[in-house]
């Protein structure tokens, strides 16, 4: 008989299956800012080459110690999503004219603001962000029930992060952060279970995790302050509890050895691109720290077109759901608040605070967001009030509606057509939002930006498709509900599991 831990990990990775392939409905088929051209295009180039250079053209790319023109990103991201960029390349190869068009989509194969051509090469490469959202809401739901939270609650929860927060746009494009959240998540997983196992072996899986956060995202590195001090406090308090000095040490070298590792590799690479052991064209971005924080706070926390709270509505339920979560998971509500905290303060004085025109919404602070709906599933646990389930099934609606707005409608377009620039004052008036443009614009089907929907009705020089896109579309429903059901059926021998007197 499986244990309760072997039916979380079933639930979690049935869930994360489900999450990805629900995701995958939103391809777009092309990138929507020049961040994400270029990380694809140091992706190509680890491909096709397994080089670093990357076109002179490419957005944020700089000259680099011999002469080549460097990606100012970390490499990790790239190496991760080169498989599938291979994978794609090798099954489109045989394809005809018009299916490759069909791929690259009315953008992928033509120039966008002097960047060079994409073509059929974004297709694979956009699942990648659904298959890091999957696991994200996997491991969300691992620690939900580690923290206390029924199946039950800590499943509505997970659903609640992937469908109803900024998780569902940030899990259709490539950026860095779904990557970021889910390395910082996941340390947090191993390094709470260390508490209860001690085992050496939960120490080094998160260190694994924290160490990689730098070769994905060079600023996620911010997260090892909160994350750092917890992991002090769980070797201390099993220092305390065990006396051990030789398990100690153990758990210490498990630690320190990733780090080691991944700093080296980090140096390693930047010494290949710039021919320096620590600095980099990213890092000189430094200077543009020390603005006033208090257009930024604001704007962060309460403006109608960049607040946490309106791009993850269900945020605000974490006042309500925090005051337990404290009294209950001290340490852990500690490290939260943390994360939180200096990731705020740090953004809040970066002039480019918005990080607009990448995409809409908060992404500097989505791992914080992750990391404050964890008192989620407990509190959903534990609540019985209808008012409270109410406001639950409000918000994640309305969280829900808020993301489709946010991905369904094309961005590029309301950036045109909401005459947006620097210094981006548009966030704090609700009738410019990016919300209400969008929500304007929402019935016309020239801003609707899905590859299936732009397959079905065609672009300037290919005509539309219908029944490719139904076809397609009656594939993906077909698989969905075949894991959907692979899902319940994980849920109901959990149950049963639950349920049987015991031996």
């Amino acid at each position: 008989m499986r244990s309760a831990a072997a039916h979380d990990r079933r639930i979690a990775w049935r869930l994360a299956c489900v999450v990805a392939l629900a995701l995958s409905l939103l391809h777009r088929g092309h990138f929507m800012s020049t961040d994400e051209l270029g990380m694809f295009f140091q992706t190509k180039s680890l491909a096709e080459e397994l080089s670093l250079a990357v076109p002179a053209r490419v957005h944020m790319a700089f000259r680099g110690r011999d002469a080549r023109s460097y990606s100012q990103y970390v490499v990790g991201q790239a190496l991760i999503a080169a498989p599938l960029y291979s994978l794609g390349k090798a099954l489109t190869r045989g394809l005809g004219e018009r299916a490759q068009r069909t791929l690259a989509g009315p953008v992928g194969r033509s120039s966008w603001q002097g960047e060079p051509p994409v073509g059929a090469g974004a297709f694979s490469v956009l699942f990648y962000p659904a298959l890091v959202a999957g696991a994200l809401a996997g491991v969300f739901f691992l620690f939900e029930r580690r923290l206390g939270a029924s199946v039950s609650a800590a499943l509505l929860a997970s659903l609640a992060l992937a469908f109803c927060t900024h998780a569902l746009l940030l899990g259709t494009l490539f950026l860095q952060h779904g990557a970021e959240a889910l390395l910082a998540l996941a340390a947090f997983f191993f390094w709470h279970r260390y508490r209860g196992s001690g085992a050496a072996r939960d120490v080094l899986l998160g260190a694994c995790c924290a160490a990689a956060l730098f070769n994905v995202r060079a600023a996620a590195a911010l997260n090892g302050v909160a994350l750092a001090g917890y992991l002090l406090f769980a070797l201390a308090e099993r220092a305390r509890a065990e006396r051990d000095p030789a398990r100690l040490a153990r758990a210490l070298g498990s630690a320190a050895l990733p780090v080691a590792v991944s700093f080296g590799f980090y140096v390693a690479m930047n010494w290949l691109k710039w021919g320096s052991w620590l600095d980099s064209p990213q890092l000189e971005e430094r200077s543009t720290l020390g603005a006033d924080p208090r257009a930024a706070l604001y704007g962060f926390l309460l403006s109608p077109g960049m607040s946490v709270f309106v791009y993850s509505p269900p945020l605000l339920l974490a006042p309500f759901a925090f005051a337990p979560f404290w009294r209950r998971h001290r340490a852990e509500a500690i490290a939260v608040l943390a994360l939180f905290l200096t990731t705020l303060a740090f953004y809040s004085t970066y002039e480019l605070w918005t990080g607009l025109f990448s995409c809409p919404g908060p992404r500097y602070l989505f791992t914080a967001t992750v990391f404050l709906l964890l008192p989620l599933g407990p509190w959903l646990e534990r609540t019985r009030g209808l008012l409270a389930r109410a406001s639950f099934a409000a918000l994640a609606a309305l969280g829900a509606g808020v993301e489709l707005l946010s991905v369904g409608v094309n961005w590029g377009g309301l950036v045109i057509a909401g005459k947006w620039g620097a210094p981006f004052d548009f966030v704090f008036d609700w009738r410019a939002a990016p919300l209400f443009e969008a929500a304007r614009h929402a019935l016309d089907p020239a801003y609707w930006d899905l590859w299936l929907a732009r397959t079905a009705l065609g672009w300037p020089g290919q005509p539309g498709q219908p029944a490719l896109a139904a076809a397609l579309f009656g594939l993906w429903a077909v698989g969905f509900a075949w894991l959907a059901l692979r899902l319940r059926a994980a849920l109901r021998e959990a149950r049963a599991a639950h349920s049987a007197p015991s031996a």
